[in-house]
């Protein structure tokens, strides 16, 4: 739990960024996406024990990647202001989510089973 904290304090950084950090037009770190994108690490967090310390990486849409590896499986989850995006694999199978405008509970929800079976 330790290193998932201290993760989620290093994520804070992004907050920093300005439009055009990449050199490429990326856009700046939006406070809404990035808040849930923090909630959505503690809720999983709650649900999933020992969850590995996701990679926690800004867009250049301004939307955040959270990015969770262990042996048994690989998890993407793209979160946005008004949507998100999960994609799974483990085993060779690629589960995936629909984009859309998925409600936090289903995410949460999906993820648990696929991190949990």
């Amino acid at each position: 739990m330790k290193q998932l904290l201290n993760k989620i304090k290093e994520s804070f950084e992004l907050l920093e960024f300005e439009d055009d950090w990449d050199q490429d037009g990326g856009v700046k770190a939006d406070l809404i996406i990035f808040n849930k994108a923090m909630i959505f690490i503690h809720l999983l967090a709650s649900h999933v024990n020992n969850l590995s310390v996701p990679n926690i990486n800004l867009c250049k849409d301004a939307s955040i990647d959270l990015f969770f590896v262990n042996k048994e499986y690989r998890l993407l989850v793209n979160i946005k202001k008004e949507s998100a995006s999960c994609f799974g694999a483990g085993n060779n199978d690629i589960n995936a989510i629909k984009s859309g405008d998925l409600k936090m509970d289903d995410i949460i929800n999906w993820c648990k089973l696929y991190m949990t079976e």
